[in-house]
């Protein structure tokens, strides 16, 4: 594959003898720059030229005027120093890729000219079953749909810049081996990164180190826009060490996923629910991340659609909001769990409401709240004492309780049922409650 030491080789050589005998100038084969004409045909030219020799191409720095560039297997296209602009002309996608292998885009910009498009699946670069991928140091902008768009894909997006994307920044559907790392995305109206499958299954996908902000939510909904991240049907997906700021709803969003790791992400300023599992989901482990200021921290949910089995351990959630400006249903609380999870070794500080809330209603099964550490709330454990609710652990956590506020309290549905479970937990033989230190 053309790697990034490959590719500063290339740009350095391009003015020896051997780089005339590695790449092919777009200019040498009649691609103008700054015409304001159409280039697509002698572009399409120029792609298969040098894929059939086995060359790179280089696109010198201005402007052209593209759209639907098919490119082949083998294509390398690169630009050197200020980015070669590939404006779209008419049109969805500038570049396009069907079926092809070992296909690299560096050094690029690829600008759209704008407006809404929500509900078509492409991008100013679209892909479908494409293997190989390598994507770097491109800058997508001003897209009505997505910034880049694949179907099928494998490969590495890594290191680009995505910004006035309409849709979402990066979309992936039915993934084959993907890794999207080192990206910055911002000032997307309604998704950063968007990872899904026509049907639930394994989708592998990793997703670190990259930078997403200012996410909004123009096409509306209840959560499925506004988000930094999203996987829908995906299994196995890795979320870690990313940076996830000022977002309509959510960071991250697991909607109907099994086996899915969000690990080490730093969560600020969202609007709804900073790290969502939901629905159908199974197998979530939620660890090492820090949300600061959210209208609710992390919600591990929807027992009632089959929603299990998760690890919620070694966060910090402090500085909930009181309401959320973007969905009213949304309550103050720092994590909130219903079925067959793990709560352990989390620091929840500042909730105008509850701390950790286990169940809702009926909504809970063999949950387990021990060694947190649970300050400056309303209330700090707060456990459903519905009937038909099941069983829970709560255990060794240090609460710190202000005056007139709650330790552990049992709730029916929004109602404080009882307000010191400690000391008449006994009337509750589905619940365990003992070692807390309470402050």
């Amino acid at each position: 594959m053309f790697t990034r030491r490959h590719f500063c080789f290339a740009a350095a050589a391009f003015a020896s003898p051997l780089g005339a005998q590695t790449i092919l100038n777009a200019a040498d084969l009649g691609v103008l720059p700054d015409t304001g004409t159409d280039q697509s045909a002698p572009m399409t030219a120029a792609v298969q030229m040098a894929a059939a020799q086995g060359k790179a191409l280089y696109v010198p720095t201005g402007t052209y005027h593209l759209a639907d560039v098919p490119l082949p297997s083998g294509i390398v296209l690169f630009g050197s120093g200020v980015p070669p602009v590939l404006q779209l002309v008419r049109g969805e996608n500038i570049l396009n890729a069907a079926k092809a292998r070992d296909l690299s885009l560096r050094g690029l910009h690829l600008r759209g000219n704008g407006g809404k498009d929500f509900n078509s699946f492409t991008g100013l670069f679209h892909a479908e079953g494409c293997d190989d991928l390598d994507i770097t140091d491109c800058h997508f902008s001003n897209a009505a749909t997505q910034g880049i768009n694949l179907y099928a894909c494998s490969g590495h997006i890594s290191g680009n810049r995505m910004s006035g994307i309409y849709g979402a920044g990066i979309a992936s559907l039915n993934a084959t081996g993907l890794w999207l790392t080192e990206n910055e995305i911002e000032g997307c109206e309604n998704l950063g990164i968007y990872v899904a499958r026509d049907e639930a299954g394994y989708d592998g996908t990793i997703i670190t180190r990259n930078r997403v902000r200012n996410i909004r939510f123009a096409e509306g909904g209840d959560g499925q826009n506004g988000n930094a991240i999203n996987a829908y049907l995906a299994d196995n997906v890795v979320i870690a060490d990313n940076v996830l700021s000022d977002c309509a709803f959510s960071a991250v969003r697991l909607n109907t996923t099994r086996d899915c790791q969000i690990t080490g992400n730093n969560c600020n300023r969202l609007e709804e629910v900073a790290i969502f599992s939901e629905f159908g989901f199974s197998g979530s482990v939620i660890s090492g991340n820090i949300i600061d200021e959210a209208a609710q921290g992390i919600a591990i949910t929807n027992f009632d659609a089959q929603g299990r089995l998760a690890v919620c351990s070694n966060n910090i959630v402090r500085n909930i909001r009181e309401r959320s400006p973007t969905n009213p249903d949304t309550t103050p609380v720092g994590i909130g769990v219903e079925a067959d999870t793990l709560v352990s070794g989390n620091v929840v500080e500042n909730v105008p409401g509850v701390g950790i809330a286990l169940g809702w209603g009926p909504y809970l099964r063999d949950v387990s709240a021990t060694g947190n550490i649970v300050r400056g709330c309303e209330i700090g454990i707060a456990v459903t004492v519905a009937e038909d609710a099941g069983a829970a652990l709560i255990s060794d956590n240090l609460i710190q309780v202000d005056k007139g506020r709650l330790a552990i309290a049992g709730t029916l549905w929004d109602e404080t049922a009882e307000p010191d479970l400690i000391k008449n937990a006994a009337q509750y033989p589905q619940l365990t409650i003992q070692g807390n230190a309470i402050s």
